[in-house]
C-alpha cells in the first residue's frame, strides 16, 4: 500500500507515514467499538471486517477524535488519511468495497474562522489615538486609521492607493481590487477631515512617488 501511495498517487513519504498512524489508530478504535476486542492486534482485522464499517462507525470515530481534544484541523487531516485508505481499497477491491466515505463531510468548511471585528467603542479609541497630535508622522497614520476603519479597505488595497485615486470633489476614491476590478469608495466626513490635513503636511514627507501615503524614510 505505502509503495502505490508514493508511486502511484504520488504522495509524500511523511504523508504515508502519518496516514499509516491514522489508520493504526482507526482500526484499535473499531476493534475495540465495533468487534468489542475481537482481535489481540489490529493486524488480524481482515477485509471483510473492513468492509463491514459503514457511515456511521466512521462519524463515531469522527466524534471519538473530538472527544479526545484533537484538534479541528488535526481531526481534517486524519479524516483525509483514511479517505485516501478507503479510496485505495475501492480502487483495488472495488467489485467488494464501496465508498464509505463518499458522504463524510471532511469538515473543511467548518474550519475556516469567521472574522474579529471591532466594536464600535474599540474603533473610536483607535481613531482617537492621533486625533490632536501635530507630529506630521502622526497626522498621516490618523488618516491612515480613519481611511482603513471607515471605507472597509484592504491593507494591501490602503498600500496601494494614490493621489490619483482620490476624488475630493465628489468624496470618492477608486481602487483596483481582489480579481483586479475597479471599484468606488466613499470617504466621510470625519475621514475626509483627517485626510485633508494629513494632505496639507504630505510634502514635508518629501515623497517620491505618487503613493497616498508616504514614508519619510522612502527614497
Amino acid at each position: 500500500m505505502n509503495n502505490y501511495l508514493i508511486a502511484i498517487k504520488n504522495l509524500s513519504e511523511v504523508y504515508v507515514k502519518n496516514m499509516t498512524i491514522t489508520i493504526s489508530q482507526f482500526l484499535e478504535f473499531i476493534n475495540a467499538h465495533k468487534f468489542k476486542n475481537k482481535y489481540t492486534s489490529t493486524s488480524d482485522i481482515t477485509l471483510n471486517d473492513i468492509r463491514s464499517l459503514t457511515n456511521s462507525d466512521i462519524y463515531s470515530y469522527i466524534y471519538f477524535l473530538a472527544e479526545s481534544q484533537y484538534k479541528t484541523n488535526s481531526r481534517i487531516i486524519k479524516i483525509e488519511h483514511l479517505r485516501t485508505f478507503f479510496n485505495y481499497l475501492f480502487q483495488i477491491q472495488h467489485s467488494i468495497f464501496t465508498e464509505p466515505f463518499k458522504k463524510i463531510n471532511s469538515g473543511r468548511k467548518v474550519q475556516k474562522k469567521l472574522p474579529n471585528y471591532l466594536s464600535l467603542d474599540e474603533a473610536k479609541k483607535i481613531v482617537n489615538v492621533y486625533a490632536n497630535s501635530t507630529k506630521i508622522t502622526e497626522i498621516r497614520d490618523n488618516a491612515i486609521l480613519h481611511l482603513f476603519l471607515n471605507s472597509g479597505l484592504r491593507l494591501a488595497e490602503l498600500k496601494n492607493l494614490t493621489i490619483n485615486d482620490l476624488n475630493l470633489q465628489n468624496n470618492t476614491f477608486s481602487i483596483i481590487g481582489k480579481g483586479n476590478k475597479e471599484r468606488t469608495g466613499y470617504i466621510n466626513n470625519i475621514t475626509r477631515v483627517a485626510l485633508d490635513k494629513y494632505l496639507e503636511i504630505r510634502d514635508k514627507l518629501n515623497p517620491k512617488t505618487k503613493t497616498l501615503f508616504v514614508s519619510q524614510y522612502r527614497l
